[in-house]
C-alpha cells in the first residue's frame, strides 16, 4: 500500500514543478510582448545588430540540436540515452510511453527530441535566410503573435497531451520554430537590442524549461506504476 501512495506524492510534486516552469516561461512570453510593442523601451541599435542577434540565435539552436540528437555530448541536459533491451527511443518499452515514441521504418525515436531537432534545423535555416540573406517575414506583428502562440503550445504540451507521438513531434517542431518567428519579427520591427537580448535569454530558459517539464513528466508517468522496472524514471 505504501508504494502507490509514494508514487502519487511524487506525481503531484512533479506536476507542481511543471506548473512552475511553464508559468515562468509564459510570463517571460507576456513580458516579451509588452517590451516588443512598448514605446518606452530605450532604443539601442547598432550596425551589426542583425548579425549579432541572428548569430547568437543560430548558436542557441545549434546547441539545442546537439542536445536533441547526441545528448551524451552535453552535460546536464538530463536525457542521456539509455541502453537496455527494455528501452526504446530512450524511454522504457512500456505502453505508458507509447505517446512519446515515434516509429519510423521500424526504428524507434523519441518524438520530443526528434521534434526539437527538426525544429532546430528549420530555425537555423530560417535564421541564415533572415539574418544573413536579407529575407523578410511579412507582417511582423502577425508573425510575432503567431510565434508566441507556437512557443506557448510547446511549453504547455504535456498538459494537452493526446497520447499521440505525431502530436508530440509537431508541438516540439513548432515550439522551436515559434522562437525563430519571434526573433525574426523583432528584426522586422526594428526592436531595441535590449529586447532582442531579453528574447535570446528567454529562448534559453524556454528550452531548459521544456527539458525539465519533460523530465518531470517521465517521473510522473513512472511513479503511477506499481510494477518494478529497472528502466523506469524515478
Amino acid at each position: 500500500m505504501m508504494q502507490p501512495r509514494q508514487g502519487l506524492k511524487e506525481g503531484l510534486s512533479g506536476r507542481r514543478t511543471q506548473l512552475l516552469y511553464v508559468s515562468l516561461g509564459l510570463l517571460l512570453l507576456v513580458v516579451l510582448g509588452l517590451l516588443a510593442f512598448s514605446p518606452n523601451v530605450p532604443k539601442v541599435t547598432f550596425g551589426a545588430q542583425t548579425m549579432v542577434t541572428g548569430g547568437l540565435f543560430i548558436l542557441i539552436c545549434a546547441v539545442g540540436l546537439v542536445a536533441a540528437v547526441a545528448p551524451g555530448r552535453l552535460r546536464g541536459v538530463g536525457h542521456e540515452a539509455k541502453r537496455s533491451p527494455g528501452v526504446v527511443g530512450h524511454h522504457p518499452d512500456c505502453p505508458e510511453f507509447s505517446g512519446h515514441v515515434l516509429r519510423v521504418y521500424g526504428r524507434a525515436l523519441c518524438a520530443g527530441c526528434t521534434g526539437l531537432a527538426l525544429g532546430a534545423i528549420l530555425a537555423i535555416l530560417g535564421g541564415f535566410l533572415c539574418f544573413f540573406g536579407g529575407f523578410s517575414v511579412g507582417d511582423p506583428s502577425m508573425v510575432f503573435f503567431t510565434g508566441a502562440l507556437l512557443v506557448a503550445l510547446g511549453l504547455i504540451q504535456h498538459f494537452i497531451d493526446m497520447g499521440s507521438p505525431l502530436f508530440h513531434l509537431v508541438l516540439n517542431i513548432v515550439f522551436v520554430f515559434g522562437a525563430f518567428m519571434l526573433t525574426a519579427s523583432l528584426r522586422s520591427l526594428g526592436a531595441s537590442f535590449y529586447v532582442e537580448a531579453y528574447l535570446l535569454a528567454s529562448v534559453v530558459f524556454w528550452v531548459a524549461a521544456r527539458i525539465r517539464v519533460s523530465q518531470e513528466e517521465h517521473v510522473r508517468m513512472c511513479s503511477r506504476c506499481p510494477e518494478p522496472c529497472p528502466d523506469g524514471f524515478r
